[in-house]
């Protein structure tokens, strides 16, 4: 819509004069409640899934990014929108950075495509994107990820399953879990996992920034995860060789961490 004259004139547009055109009907909602003019809903599904190939993201043995991988059970409910705030708070803060995905994750394609151009326009920044598949079986990249974060569910009688977060502390990798009582039972906090508030951006970043500076917070971490729960996972069920027992003596000393 085009603004008045005065607008045009004066060099500023008022934000209720402009139309803007929503992509998904959650966002139109939102933007309706906040007072903005809102066109014709675009859908998602319009825009081309594609991210651009990038230089030197890590795949190891580079170790110069810390690697977060999103996870779910189903993979449908990780919130890949929330986790890519996070990162993007995390990167703001100094941090190199890769997070993996899955193409099941909600909000995927636009968490993706938001940060693709993004780090188009913004140069400099340490964020890399991955979507991989792989992400949906746990330990599937326990060689490939620092740490495994879930995020918390949308909806009150949504429920994630503790079974996938067993499978990847039982590769040894240290996860960030929301309160939720699915998953608060299996872990001990500061020992095998991370427990934030659910829907805490904040609280997210600093457990992140916690582990990402500190990476023998987070072996120990790894081998307390191992120590706690490889012998409880059925070895076979997990896509990466075993990994022993893990050390009880790295389990106290992330404990007191």
């Amino acid at each position: 819509v085009r603004p008045s004259a005065a607008s045009r004139l004066v060099g500023v547009t008022p934000w209720n004069e402009v139309e803007v055109r929503p992509v998904g009907r959650s966002v139109a909602e939102s933007l309706s409640h906040r007072g903005w003019r809102t066109g014709p809903v675009i859908d998602p599904m319009e825009f081309m899934f594609a991210i651009p190939a990038r230089q030197g993201v890590l795949h190891r043995p580079d170790d110069s990014r810390f690697v977060v991988g999103l996870f779910a059970s189903p993979p449908s409910m990780a919130d890949a929108d929330f986790a890519s705030q996070a990162m993007i708070s995390l990167t703001a803060a100094g941090c190199a950075c890769e997070m993996v995905i899955s193409s099941h994750a909600r909000g995927a394609d636009v968490a993706a495509r938001w940060i693709a151009s993004m780090t188009e326009t913004i140069k400099g920044i340490s964020f890399g994107l991955r979507v991989d598949d792989r992400i949906d079986t746990p330990g599937a990249l326990a060689s490939e990820v620092d740490v495994v974060m879930s995020t918390a569910p949308l909806h009150p009688g949504d429920c994630h399953s503790a079974l996938a977060l067993r499978g990847w502390l039982a590769s040894g990798v240290p996860a960030i879990v929301p309160q939720e009582p699915a998953l608060v039972g299996l872990v001990q906090d500061g020992v095998d996992a991370r427990v934030v508030a659910p829907h805490d951006r904040n609280a997210v970043v600093l457990a992140m920034l916690r582990l990402a500076e500190h990476r023998d917070l987070r072996n120990e971490m790894g081998h307390a995860a191992a120590a706690r729960h490889a012998g409880r996972v059925r070895r076979s069920s997990l896509q990466v060789p075993a990994q022993g027992s893990g050390s009880f003596a790295a389990k106290s000393r992330a404990a007191s961490r």
